[in-house]
């Protein structure tokens, strides 16, 4: 757990310092650790949870448009969710979720929405009810109840949307650059709704 843990720690500090190929190897060799446990044992799936997260990065930071192909299929195919109690866990479901909600917006796929609905409820669940990274998640979790709100006519999901402006415009207060957004999202739900 100990190895893990230090492996999580190098992870977001490669990630913040802009990708140290170093910090990468030394990640890599630490999750060799893992090769004994089995493959349904929370420690490996954490391991190459880390390990996948290492590869996504330097896919990113190499700038190679194949790779970064492979890397978007990739994650519209396999939806990886990180395992419970991993490091920074609500902030990388956010990530996850506003990535897979792009891919879904660009390709029209409706058929993701009920999973991202769920992966970004979880995000959000996660995190205390002040917490300034919610604000992304709210966002993604608004996209994705205004279309399910379109696709399936169900007013339920704009109650939810409605309640969703009105914590969002409690995080954010006037002035700030986001704060006409969420005003004029709300104001527009609002006459929808009435």
């Amino acid at each position: 757990t100990t190895l893990l843990q230090l492996a999580q720690t190098l992870l977001f500090r490669y990630e913040k310092q802009g990708c140290n190929e170093a910090v990468a190897d030394e990640i890599n060799e630490l999750m060799t650790e893992f090769q004994d446990f089995s493959d349904d044992s929370p420690e490996c799936k954490a391991a190459n949870f880390v390990l996948e997260m290492v590869k996504r990065c330097r896919a990113v930071n190499s700038g190679d448009l194949a790779e970064l192909e492979k890397l978007d299929w990739k994650l519209q195919h396999s939806k990886m969710v990180p395992p419970d109690g991993y490091l920074d866990r609500p902030r990388r479901l956010i990530k996850l979720s506003t990535a897979m909600w792009g891919e879904c917006e660009k390709h029209g796929k409706l058929s993701d929405l009920d999973h991202l609905l769920e992966l970004s409820k979880q995000a959000l669940r996660l995190l205390p009810s002040r917490h300034p990274d919610r604000l992304p998640g709210l966002r993604t979790l608004g996209g994705v109840l205004w279309r399910l709100f379109e696709v399936h006519d169900d007013l339920s999901y704009l109650r939810e949307l409605i309640l969703l402006c009105e914590e969002a415009l409690q995080l954010i207060p006037e002035g700030h650059p986001e704060h006409p957004y969420w005003v004029t999202n709300f104001n527009l739900l609002l006459c929808s709704f009435f």
